[in-house]
């Protein structure tokens, strides 16, 4: 079952959507297409908004990719899906290595909100952890 059909106005921004994502962790199409397990040519022109996606395949991209499917599919909703964890796993630890490299003793209430703030910016608007760590670094009071 396809999700996204022929090349329409909201195929053409999936495809945005897709290679938003692609580039901003630096792979190549042939990178992604592999991590799917289709072919380059395939990949490219979903990116294009020249073929429709399979229901599977946008699940797994998302999977891949720590994405909502609703956000690839519609362009709204929250950008980020932490289904199992690892997101807030990855900045949980960023957080208290950071904290532990500056020499800092932050009380375990701060260092909650510090992570539940890097999660959420991680999670809605995509950004790396190292970025959100920074941003909440400037506005948490400790």
């Amino acid at each position: 079952m396809n999700i996204f059909k022929g090349p329409t106005a909201a195929n053409l921004n999936i495809g945005g959507r897709l290679r938003e994502i692609r580039t901003s962790v630096g792979y190549t199409q042939p990178k992604v297409a592999a991590m799917l397990d289709i072919s380059d040519k395939t990949y490219k022109m979903y990116e294009l908004g020249q073929r429709s996606m399979p229901i599977v395949t946008a699940l797994l991209f998302c999977e891949r990719f720590g994405i909502s499917i609703e956000w690839l599919a519609t362009g709204t909703g929250p950008r980020g899906s932490d289904t199992d964890g690892e997101i807030t796993k990855t900045v949980a630890k960023e957080v208290l290595l950071a904290l532990k490299e500056q020499g800092a003793d932050a009380n375990p209430e701060w260092t909650a909100e510090c992570i539940a703030f890097v999660r959420g910016e991680v999670l809605e608007y995509g950004i790396s952890v190292e970025e959100g760590l920074t941003k909440a670094m400037k506005l948490l009071p400790q």
